[in-house]
């Protein structure tokens, strides 16, 4: 898992805009709501690259990089911006009701690439 910065902020009277990622391709971007005291994910792609801004909230995340079983925990809130990349098994814990937006690199309707960690099997299938 990698923190990745703003490419662009401007600030005026009228509010912010904030340029959250450029320069990668995200297929599917999806709006999450999560509550407090929820897990989610538990999971890991061969495939896809997972982009992630965080609206409002605080959430613990369990990185397993299945490559070199390196484990790290990252506690996550509004405005962080990180990407979760293949075989990086991964796992939320809501420590506050959060909201965020999810980007991916490819387009999760018919995908068969959500593996388990424990089986190594794919959760969803066509």
């Amino acid at each position: 898992m990698r923190f990745i910065n703003p490419y662009f902020r401007h600030e005026d009277n009228r509010g912010i805009i904030l340029g959250i990622t450029q320069g990668m391709i995200w297929k599917e971007v999806n709006f999450v709501t999560s509550k407090k005291g929820t897990v989610r994910g538990g999971h890991y792609h061969k495939k896809t690259v997972e982009g992630f801004f965080v609206i409002s909230g605080k959430i613990k995340v369990y990185i397993k990089n299945l490559k070199n079983n390196n484990e790290n925990t990252f506690l996550i809130q509004n405005n962080d911006i990180f990407i979760i990349e293949p075989y990086e098994w991964h796992k939320f814990e809501i420590l506050e009701d959060a909201e965020w937006i999810n980007m991916l690199s490819e387009d999760m309707r018919n995908s068969i690439d959500i593996f388990s960690s424990s089986t190594h099997n794919c959760i969803r299938s066509k």
